[in-house]
């Protein structure tokens, strides 16, 4: 073989691996790209805000009418907004979002699709009837499921079967009579708004809803229908007020595999049925009605302070498998093996890299052989010989 020929075919194998790591070169870098171009996850939390809610007018004007000649106290995180006309349709109590007890979501065209805004502990008490009546209304909140909107709030009482509202007693509130708890009482329809980080909720055409059980002709109370002694019903005074809500949020991204936004607290409620203000802080081993429950249907009450799935149990850790990693231990990023998936993609980058280098190398020299190929093949190699090859002769050089 000529070495014009080996010159060729040496020039023809390196085209050819030059092409070749090339072709390598692209799967490496393009899943380098891809992990590099992962899109973040987002979402809205709730930071702090507002809750303004009148409760019922008609209500109000009955406790300070001259029938109940009674009164109100507020205590807590809640406020009147007009102190002076109690009775006015437009009265409400304001109330502070709680965000460790409340959550939103927002979907990627700004509607709001599900919430959950509760408020900081508080209590509005109303008496009347010189002492024989007692409504203590606790830190309101409503769901929401889009613009379907219901209310409630924790509540206590106190009630007798059978025994009509006016004809209670001082006498009456005692320990076995006192009636707790924590639920909705009404519904009604949402107009949300989201202007940047402000959310606001105005909730119309609030009604009152009454527990199955509650019949006001009887005197039989259920649960939360002890707020208002059973006297509302569908057919009678249903009507609640509005409910006015303003949010303040922001968003919270993580790319996968990084920590969940809500790892660092306030995102969102973790045991909404039961927030960290219970509704009978002071007895909680007695439950209020022993004999008479106020709820038989539901004896999971949820405002039991014993209840064993509590997940702020302290006996009762979320992971006692592995005390040593507390930063997400309902959440492993790896759960078969955490320790060593961040060493094992730091590897594989790292490889990554230095095959890239390696291949682009080689692939620059290829491309040079293949310039120096073409050359040669046009034949202007072979005319600067010739020209060198004359001089020398010229000057007696060769």
């Amino acid at each position: 073989m000529s070495i014009k020929s080996t010159r060729n075919a040496m020039l023809g194998t390196m085209m050819s691996f030059a092409l070749g790591t090339a072709a390598l070169s692209v799967p490496v870098a393009s899943a380098q790209e891809g992990a590099s171009q992962a899109k973040p996850e987002c979402k809205t939390v709730i930071t702090g805000g507002t809750f303004n809610w009148g409760l019922k007018e008609s209500f109000r004007s009955y406790i300070l009418g001259r029938i109940a000649q009674g009164s109100w106290e507020t205590k807590g995180e809640v406020k009147e907004s007009d102190p002076a006309n109690k009775k006015s349709k437009d009265f409400q109590f304001q109330f502070q979002v709680d965000p460790s007890v409340s959550s939103i979501e927002v979907d990627s065209e700004g509607n709001v699709t599900k919430a959950e805004i509760g408020t900081k502990p508080s209590d509005v008490v109303f008496e009347g009837h010189h002492g024989a009546l007692y409504s203590n209304f606790k830190s309101p909140y409503i769901t929401a499921e889009g613009a379907s909107i219901q209310g409630g709030a924790s509540y206590e009482g106190y009630y007798v079967p059978g025994k009509h509202m006016t004809e209670y007693t001082p006498e009456d509130r005692i320990e076995e009579n006192k009636v707790s708890g924590r639920d909705v009482f009404s519904k009604g329809h949402g107009n949300w708004k989201v202007d940047g980080d402000t959310v606001t909720l105005d909730a119309s055409s609030m009604t009152y809803v009454p527990k199955p059980g509650t019949d006001g002709d009887k005197s039989i109370v259920e649960g939360v229908d002890v707020l208002f002694m059973g006297i509302y019903s569908a057919d009678y005074k249903p009507e609640l007020d509005d409910i006015n809500v303003s949010l303040t949020t922001e968003k919270k991204c993580a790319t996968p595999g990084e920590p969940n936004p809500d790892d660092e607290g306030g995102s969102g409620p973790d045991n909404p049925s039961n927030p960290d203000n219970p509704s009978n802080p002071d007895n909680p081993d007695n439950p209020s009605n022993p004999d008479n429950p106020s709820n038989p249907d539901n004896p999971d009450n949820p405002s039991n302070p014993d209840n064993p799935d509590n997940p702020s149990n302290p006996d009762n850790p979320s992971n006692p498998d592995n005390p040593d990693n507390p930063s997400n231990p309902d959440n492993p990023s790896n759960p078969d093996n955490p320790d060593d998936q961040g060493q094992g993609q730091g590897s594989l980058g790292k490889f990554g890299k230095v095959w890239n280098y390696i291949l682009g190398t080689v692939g620059i020299l290829g491309m040079l052989a293949i310039i120096g190929h073409a050359i040669n093949v046009s034949g202007a190699l072979d005319g600067i010989h010739k020209k060198i090859d004359e001089f020398l002769r010229h000057h007696n050089l060769r």
